[in-house]
């Protein structure tokens, strides 16, 4: 994988939409805790082939879970959001064994939701190319009708395919770039915890590895950061605490838990 800076921690305090259309937790003021959208933004012409399809992979994702977030980002640098517009129809269809059959439901549902969701203004130009692009793209509506009956579709959908993205990436990763992955694992994780456990059950060396250098990955910035930080940490593991999980992948919960129950937030200068 290519060198690249390290990554920062940024935060956004925003309105949560509607559950249907995405939002909720971890958006809002937790959306900026992890995904990589800016570092891929920044990074865009630096990236491999395959580090784009995952990268794109983990936008859509964004875009599905936390619209807000994900129009906020993108408006921050206009022209790589035109460039990735215009190369997403080549990277969602190269072929690739973690979503052939998912890619195009999900598309047409995210579809469907943009088409009902209600945005601010300065996003609707935004919003109106992306859905005039994935109108392209897919065209299963029967599919999107019945997904849209599921509260976690995105989960169910696509959550599998960016943890597997996700996995790939930090198995080819460097120092640098372990801290962005790190966080994404954390969104993800936040977001769709039974197919993270699921994905990471399969890979317990990633899991082992992950969890070892969660602290200095994810837990280490300026004192700025720490209130934060340490609030998505506690409502995270609240949330992993309370929620049922399927028990083929307690061990991995089990795991997850205890690591981000003794995590304690590190200042670094």
């Amino acid at each position: 994988m290519t060198t690249f800076k390290s990554a920062f921690l940024v935060w956004l305090v925003l309105l949560a939409c509607p559950v249907a259309f995405g939002g909720g937790w971890p958006c809002g003021k937790f959306a900026r805790v992890s995904t990589d959208l800016p570092f891929f933004l920044d990074h865009f012409h630096q990236l491999t082939e395959a580090e784009k399809i995952t990268s794109s992979d983990r936008a859509l994702f964004m875009l599905s879970r936390c619209p807000d977030d994900f129009y906020y980002q993108m408006s921050t640098i206009p022209e790589l959001f035109d460039l990735w517009l215009k190369q997403s129809p080549r990277l969602l269809k190269t072929p690739s064994t973690t979503r052939e059959s998912e890619s195009s439901v999900f598309l047409a549902t995210l579809l469907s939701m943009l088409k009902g969701l209600a945005v601010s203004n300065q996003y609707k130009t935004m919003q109106y190319r992306l859905i005039e692009k994935l109108s392209t793209l897919s065209s299963d509506t029967d599919g999107a009708q019945r997904s849209h009956a599921f509260r976690n579709w995105q989960c169910s959908l696509w959550g599998g395919v960016v943890i597997r993205d996700t996995v790939t990436d930090w198995k080819r990763a460097d120092g640098a770039e372990w801290k962005v992955l790190s966080d994404d694992f954390l969104f993800l994780l936040a977001s769709c915890p039974d197919n993270f456990y699921a994905v990471l059950a399969d890979e317990p060396a990633v899991l082992r590895e992950w969890l070892e250098k969660l602290p200095d990955l994810s837990f280490a910035a300026g004192p700025d950061f720490k209130p934060m930080i340490e609030e998505f940490r506690l409502e995270l593991v609240n949330r992993l605490k309370t929620q049922e999980h399927n028990s083929k992948y307690l061990s991995v919960h089990k795991s997850v838990l205890r690591r981000l129950t003794n995590i304690r937030f590190r200042i670094i200068d």
